[in-house]
């Protein structure tokens, strides 16, 4: 049939050096971690930095309803709008099942108040931003689509031989097709909410090479574990490489880990399934995909989206709230939340510990 002539919304990226899962720059990407860690092949021609400098923090769940307020009302989200969103398998069953929630309004007022309570937070989303794509991205890729069709020679055009320009619901391939995809006019980050049930800790592992790029702190997707109860079963537990500390510290918070920090699930002995919420964040434009299972590539994501603006004009209220209490009180600065000390809920978890029989999973 002859040369077949098509230029895509992935050549357009690589051609103009735009970040993406397509393209990460002309350096090593950074990943923060032991190299000794990484699994097999796979840790083979990154930049590696302590995991100390990374954009890792811990989720101070006091500092918000989560208990009280977000996890009865995601619950009741969850029960009627949810579809499993990815199974993956790694010891020949379901290893991890996750239901993804529509979850739009709730979901935003949940960010709010992390963004509002944990400044850091808040800070690093801004940062995302700054690798999403946008409409102006796009309606570039259209008018070079315009130009490069004068390139191609006329008889291609006879013979069907161009493929067409690609659409929004094409922009990232054939294992990403259909799957709902919004630019902005303005930079944003995307939000998917998901409920994860967990029957084997997973190793080291970074949640998207395609999302680490080179320099600091740079990342294209995060993830925040928040826990789904309050029993001990549900508890966010990891471990950050080069560590043996288990995160986070207090029993009942999240951890908010970029896609470029090397961790794993810290082995607690239970018989049942770990069950934890999972607040994806991404530079919007950018889907994910990890490992190449296809964990977004579902046309039934359902996500929002949290543009700068948003973000910024968070930032300005949390810094005049600030300001007007260094007013009223000199030196004064946000207050931390007190965590209660009951000596009966002193340790609720044991970590590394006998199991309770001996067929307790491990």
């Amino acid at each position: 049939m002859g040369r077949m002539y098509e230029y895509t919304f992935k050549s357009w990226l690589i051609r103009k050096k735009k970040k993406s899962i397509f393209y990460y720059g002309e350096q090593n990407r950074t990943i923060y971690g032991d190299q000794s860690d990484f699994p097999g092949v796979w840790g083979h021609g990154y930049k590696y930095e302590n995991t100390t400098l990374s954009d890792f923090q811990t989720i101070n769940t006091s500092r918000f309803p989560w208990y009280d307020f977000f996890i009865p009302e995601l619950k009741k989200v969850w029960e009627g709008n949810t579809h499993v969103h990815y199974v993956r398998g790694e010891h020949g069953n379901d290893d991890q099942i996750v239901y993804n929630v529509e979850a739009q309004t709730l979901g935003k007022q949940l960010m709010t108040e992390m963004f509002r309570t944990h400044t850091t937070l808040l800070d690093s989303a801004i940062r995302m931003c700054e690798l999403s794509l946008t409409s102006k991205d796009w309606e570039s890729y259209e008018m070079d689509y315009a130009e490069w069709l004068t390139t191609v020679p006329s008889s291609a055009f006879r013979g069907n031989r161009v493929l067409a320009i690609d659409t929004n619901d094409r922009a990232w391939g054939a294992g990403f097709w259909e799957r709902p995809t919004l630019l902005l006019p303005e930079p944003a980050i995307e939000v998917l909410v998901h409920k994860s049930e967990t029957y084997h800790p997973q190793g080291f592992h970074v949640d998207d090479l395609n999302m680490c790029f080179p320099g600091k702190n740079n990342y294209g997707m995060a993830t925040i574990l928040l826990p789904a109860s309050r029993g001990p079963r549900d508890r966010v537990a990891i471990q950050l490489s080069e560590s043996e500390i288990t995160r986070p510290e207090g029993s009942g918070d999240g951890v908010f880990v970029p896609s470029n920090v090397l961790y794993q699930d810290a082995p607690l002995y239970q018989d049942e399934t770990r069950e934890v919420y999972m607040i994806q964040l991404l530079a919007n434009g950018m889907p994910h995909d990890k490992d190449n299972i296809g964990e977004h590539r579902c046309r039934d994501v359902k996500a929002f989206r949290m543009t700068l603006s948003e973000l910024t004009d968070i930032k300005a209220v949390v810094r005049r709230n600030l300001n007007r209490i260094r007013q009223n009180t000199p030196r004064a600065a946000l207050p931390r939340a007190p965590r209660p000390l009951v000596a009966s809920m002193a340790n609720p978890y044991t970590i590394h510990a006998p199991p309770a029989r001996t067929n307790a999973n491990i």
